[in-house]
């Protein structure tokens, strides 16, 4: 359905952000930011999706909505730009009142699927698909929250089930759905569409799945254009996929980040884009079609008693799904205690495990820890070992990151991202040091260098010569030539004042052990195998980690290295 009764003064608030761009000139927003103002400007027709993503949007953004476009210096004033390019709150209420009529009609039936929805979407953060996991033709959809899952909808394939025969199933096997949606016949989605209609897919987790790959055989005999974009670097593996699945290479784009993806798929006026990312189909206003990744097979082989140890990876079942974690600490004499204040008591037989939560993240394809972190306990006969072999070989991405926004104006910025044998701050269990050669092999990786771990603040990258980093007797350091942006430019202002200087970083580990030492858990990480970004950081995990500004020198065309002493506030020598 598509709406055009929103608010004439939506309309004039967009209107008033056009003409302010004009006669200004205006870094703030992105292309949809300003496309969207010129179709409420316009009163042009919006569909449902866009309604739901204004109102997303206006939600998130009337906090930084100041009221006026210039501040008392003058400066620009994004977010109130923004706010009144997207309709302001006008438009917040009139998308509000429509979602309301919406969900009291609203009918999303499934190509090819009858759907049994059991909790309401709204209650996860994300979701996970397993194929045939109540047998052949049956699909599990969990939802996932803080790291757990549960079962959040059945799917039925309407080629082997009736509408008839999936709700008999349901009631046999004592499930209440709160909404059963028939399938949506194919043709009837075929006729939706218009040969020659251009859609793209994302690939790592998206065409990699059963799921994507029958999403692509669709559009492809519906007549559509298709299109690969993908945020890798690197497209050989994508242009012999592409070769084998019917997709012209030329239409192959990896574009080197999810900021790179939306804008590719602005320019190309992609109509549906398919991916895993749901913060990549957020900001696509109405074409993003989320694809939901395909699950591990359930396992039933739990641990032996001496099968576990501090350090290793696991897997447990939560609800209908899995949960992930480290194991910090075991006990199996006496008692261990969550941070919610559970406790369970480890036996000889029954070991306890203090488990601190990952979560799998699609953008990344890595387990990263949950934030904020969390401490939970299992006995070892109800974890599984969960080694890379196990898990396919899908990393675990260790990042020590704080929630912020930043900024420059033409600075270097340089620090230690980690020093060598400091300790870290209490990371919730355990403390961690790093050993003097841990970076020796990726210091030719190409690193990027973020602020607060966020790709969406890109500082400077080593392939572009704007990142440099280097490993001394002190620890791992870095220089960056800022860029000149707005949120650079703000976080310049920060590090002059103080309120940022230290350091931090990404990695995945390839060798580490754990000590006891004084009571206390100690990992110690011997081996980086891969290095992913340096940030300057307002919470680092290890404190001697600092960073500062230089201002800019000519030496012969290379900017001076690091003077220690500005930049390194402490540091905790290790002591034997």
């Amino acid at each position: 359905m598509s709406w055009n009764d929103y608010p004439k003064a939506a309309s004039d608030n967009a209107q008033r952000a056009l003409d302010f761009k004009e006669s200004n000139g205006s870094d703030c927003g992105t292309s949809v930011g300003w496309f969207r103002a010129r179709q409420l400007s316009s009163r042009a027709d919006i569909s449902d999706e866009i309604v739901k993503r204004t109102f997303s949007f206006l939600s998130r953004a009337k906090v930084y909505d100041q009221g006026d476009f210039v501040d008392g210096d003058g400066n620009q004033i994004c977010g109130s730009i923004m706010y009144a390019a997207w309709g302001g709150d006008e438009m917040r209420d009139w998308a509000e009142q429509t979602i309301e009529k919406m969900n009291d009609t609203e009918e999303r039936p499934y190509p090819g699927e009858h759907a049994a929805r059991l909790i309401d979407p709204e209650m996860f953060d994300e979701f996970r698909r397993e194929n045939d996991a109540f047998g052949e033709g049956i699909h599990a959809i969990y939802g996932i929250k803080d790291g757990v899952s549960e079962l959040q909808a059945i799917r039925f394939d309407a080629e082997k089930y009736s509408v008839e025969d999936a709700q008999m199933w349901l009631d046999e096997n004592g499930h209440d759905p709160i909404l059963f949606e028939p399938a949506l016949e194919e043709s009837a989605v075929r006729e939706k569409r218009a040969p020659g209609e251009i859609v793209s897919f994302d690939y790592d987790d998206t065409l990699t799945t059963d799921h994507g790959l029958e999403l692509l055989k669709n559009e492809i005999e519906s007549g559509s254009i298709v299109y690969i974009i993908s945020a890798r670097n690197d497209d050989a593996e994508i242009l012999a996929f592409a070769e084998s699945n019917g997709v012209d290479a030329g239409n192959v784009f990896a574009v080197g980040s999810n900021a790179a993806k939306i804008e590719k798929i602005n320019e190309l006026g992609v109509v549906r884009h398919y991916d895993n990312n749901r913060d990549v189909i957020d900001e696509l206003d109405g074409v993003g079609i989320l694809v939901e990744p395909v699950s591990e097979p359930m396992v039933e082989e739990n641990a032996a008693p001496d099968e576990l140890s501090v350090g290793d990876f696991v897997r447990w079942k939560s609800g209908n799904g899995f949960a992930y974690g480290r194991i910090i600490e075991t006990n199996n004499d006496g008692e261990l205690s969550s941070d919610s204040g559970f406790v369970v008591t480890g036996t000889a037989d029954n070991p306890a495990a203090l488990i601190r939560v990952y979560e799998y993240d699609a953008e990344q394809g890595a387990y990263t820890e949950r934030q904020p972190m969390l401490n939970v306990v299992h006995l070892f006969a109800t974890l599984e070992k969960f080694d890379a072999e196990v898990r396919n070989n899908v990393p675990v991405m260790e990042r020590r990151s704080a929630e912020f926004r930043a900024e420059y104006d033409g600075e270097i910025v340089r620090g230690y991202a980690a020093v060598f044998d400091s300790y870290s701050e209490d990371l919730g269990g355990f403390i961690e040091i790093i050993k003097p050669g841990a970076f020796d092999d990726v210091l030719n990786d190409d690193v990027r260098a973020f602020y607060n771990h966020s790709d969406s603040f890109l500082l400077g990258r080593v392939s572009s010569g704007t990142l440099r980093v280097w490993a001394d007797a002190t620890g791992l350091g870095y220089e960056v030539k800022m860029p000149n942006t707005t949120y650079a430019n703000d976080l310049i202002e920060l590090m002059r004042r103080g309120d940022v200087n230290q350091s931090s970083f990404a990695f995945l580990v390839g060798r580490d052990r754990w000590e006891k030492r004084n009571g206390k858990n100690v990992r110690i990480i011997e081996k980086v195998s891969r290095l992913i970004d340096v940030s300057p950081v307002v919470l680092p995990a290890y404190p001697a980690a600092s960073s500062g500004l230089a201002q800019r020198e000519q030496h012969d065309g290379e900017v001076e290295r690091p003077n220690l002493r500005d930049f390194i506030l402490r540091i905790t020598k290790l002591e034997n």
